[in-house]
């Protein structure tokens, strides 16, 4: 244990010799969402994973409500295995907010049987918007009741967002309005090709016609940074790379709607190929600690000056407070290199390292 304490800190000094200075921008939303399984937000060893986020400079935590469906034919909407109770997610607002964190609910749709959302499509329609109407309105009366700052009403239901169902998608923004006096916005699926690629279908930004009635473009992230998991991006390569998704697809979004530009959920695991293929929890090609530094990095110094561009939720921190390490190939940039990046952009200090709590369970 103290040799990999070690070859962190000489990791971490090397970062920091190398980093091009970057800070965030004026007005960002510095988040992390927090995540663990199961969701337990109110335990101890959550608060003081929240406790280390906050040293990092962060001012927003995101916190995932998930409802289940049974597979992306079904309608049925309903809590299920990692669905925070009330009460657990009041005490972990109540937390962050002792913290002087902001809290973001986000409202996430996920299958029981592993399918991706993106793929929800059931022939019940009216079955299914029935249900997520009180799915949002729900949570949109306990985010007023606890002080929530903001609320993303719905990620990747790249399906169930197209234009025939935009009166839809306006009822229940309306609604939810009418109970919530945060800001509220969605979170739509990056696309499943480059920037080049006029007809994406995956693209799912560009066929959202709400974003009117949002307050800001919410997109989770996960744009690809290079052409294969085998290539081995420099930093230049990804700035480049970030350029072109910016010029071809994200300046004319913006311009068209004149709304300010949110990442919902970005993160990258620090493992081979994470450059090619950032959305992909199941890579695992070996450790790649500098690879994930350099795309955080990449993100930061791309968007630190963009002045319509307000924010960012990283995925994830883990509410396991020893996250991560020199061995760990997931997204959490806890006890690596890669948060060095993340401190520096958002002016805080790398936290320390917790014993864990005798006999807590997470």
């Amino acid at each position: 244990m103290a040799a990999q304490v070690l070859a962190l800190a000489l990791a971490l000094s090397t970062l920091l010799a190398q980093a091009v200075p970057t800070t965030a921008g004026q007005g960002w939303q510095k988040g992390f969402t927090l995540w663990g399984r199961p969701a337990n937000y109110a335990s101890a060893l959550s608060l003081q994973a929240m406790q280390q986020l906050k040293t990092t400079g962060a001012n927003s935590v995101g916190l995932v409500v998930a409802w289940y469906v049974l597979d992306g034919k079904t309608a049925a909407l309903r809590p299920g295995w990692n669905t925070p109770n009330d009460q657990d997610l009041v005490a972990a607002i109540e937390q962050a907010h002792g913290l002087g964190l902001d809290i973001v609910l986000h409202l996430h749709v996920d299958a029981l049987d592993g399918s991706w959302r993106g793929n929800l499509d059931p022939p019940d329609k009216q079955g299914l918007f029935a249900a997520y109407d009180y799915f949002v309105h729900r949570y949109a009366k306990l985010a007023q009741a606890n002080g929530v700052r903001g609320l993303v009403i719905g990620s990747e239901l790249v399906k169930l967002t197209g234009p025939k169902y935009t009166q839809r998608w306006l009822q229940i923004i309306a609604d939810a309005r009418k109970n919530f006096n945060g800001f509220i916005t969605y979170g739509a699926e990056w696309g499943g090709a480059a920037p080049e690629v006029k007809d994406d279908p995956l693209r799912e930004y560009a066929q959202v016609q709400f974003w009117p009635a949002l307050d800001y473009i919410g997109i989770a992230a996960y744009f690809e940074l290079a052409p294969s998991p085998g290539d081995r991006p420099t930093m230049p390569q990804l700035l480049a790379r970030w350029a072109a998704w910016r010029k071809l697809r994200l300046d004319p979004l913006q311009a068209k709607y004149d709304k300010p530009l949110l990442f919902t959920e970005v993160g990258y695991r620090s493992t081979q190929g994470a450059a090619a293929r950032p959305w992909d929890s199941t890579l695992a090609d070996g450790i790649d600690l500098q690879g994930q530094a350099d795309l955080y990095g990449a993100l930061l110094q791309t968007w630190a000056g963009v002045p319509w561009f307000k924010g960012v939720y990283f995925w994830f921190w883990s509410t396991e407070p020893n996250q991560g390490g020199l061995l760990d190939q997931d997204y959490p940039p806890q006890n690596k290199p890669a948060l060095q990046q993340i401190v520096r952009a958002f002016g805080g200090v790398l936290p320390q390292p917790i014993a864990p709590l005798a006999g807590s369970q997470n």
